[in-house]
């Protein structure tokens, strides 16, 4: 005969598992799990996991993860990461990687070309520029050192990243455009929208000026004839020449092309000048 359930638990438990769940747990956990969870947790873990996860929490974690992930959170994280990931983020990380990636990206997004966040990518330029332009003329509004450092970060779709040494070429360049007039010039001045390949490509056909294509030693320099502050390498803006075997700025070539305002001290720091 199948034995019956008792009101009060057994102090000692049975040998078999009951055909139902007591009322109340037992004292001391059964050597097996039964069929039918209990309506009230142990107050002990089970050795081993059972087929379905329970409606509450237990007091203690078990052992081993459970086979499925559970809805919502645990307060404190497992020792082992789950085998899928939990469908709502932990309170605390968990001490060891997810097998899975998240459902939703990080809050802080990287700078995808340069493999860092943009705010990153600014403090890190912003501060070897620091050591180029005066600090104070670098972080004015409306200044020319101001001016190409903001294009620099945020318009510039060349998109040069700061473990590129020639990211500061390419800053003073542009503080030559801004403090010599650009947009006034006669020629080869700035798209008025960078990121539109149309426009980039109408300021390109309006440049024509070329410098000379001999370095002083009388080798080939890299230049060309786009437009100034467009998305390509600087030393192919029009005016500009090269070095080719380090690309550094090899001379600046205007005559008459409607030029204003001061040289900017920042020429002083192209050694290949």
């Amino acid at each position: 005969a199948m034995p019956s359930s008792s009101a009060v638990p057994s102090l000692m438990p049975s040998l078999k598992p009951s055909s139902e769940p007591s009322v109340m747990p037992t004292l001391l956990p059964s050597s097996k799990p039964s069929d039918v969870p209990s309506f009230m947790p142990s107050f002990e873990p089970s050795s081993i996991p059972s087929s379905k996860p329970s409606s509450e929490p237990s007091a203690m974690p078990s052992v081993m993860p459970s086979s499925l992930p559970s809805f919502g959170p645990s307060e404190v994280p497992s020792l082992k990461p789950s085998s899928g990931p939990s469908f709502m983020p932990s309170v605390t990380p968990s001490i060891l990687p997810s097998l899975k990636p998240s459902f939703m990206p990080s809050s802080s997004p990287t700078f995808e070309i340069c493999g860092i966040s943009k705010d990153d990518r600014r403090f890190a330029i912003t501060s070897t520029l620091k050591t180029v332009s005066d600090p104070v003329a670098l972080l004015t509004n409306g200044t020319a050192q101001n001016t190409a450092l903001e294009w620099l970060l945020e318009f510039d779709a060349f998109n040069i990243c700061p473990d590129d040494p020639k990211f500061v070429q390419r800053y003073i360049m542009a503080v030559f455009y801004f403090s010599t007039g650009g947009g006034s010039w006669n020629e080869c001045n700035a798209p008025s929208n960078f990121s539109d390949p149309i426009n980039i490509g109408q300021a390109n056909a309006s440049c024509s000026i070329f410098a000379d294509g001999f370095d002083v030693f009388g080798r080939p320099t890299v230049l060309g004839s786009d437009a100034w502050l467009s998305p390509s390498n600087e030393c192919f803006w029009g005016g500009l020449a090269c070095s080719q075997d380090t690309l550094s700025v090899d001379r600046i070539e205007f005559e008459n092309y409607g030029l204003s305002g001061t040289l900017p001290v920042e020429l002083g720091n192209l050694t290949g000048l």
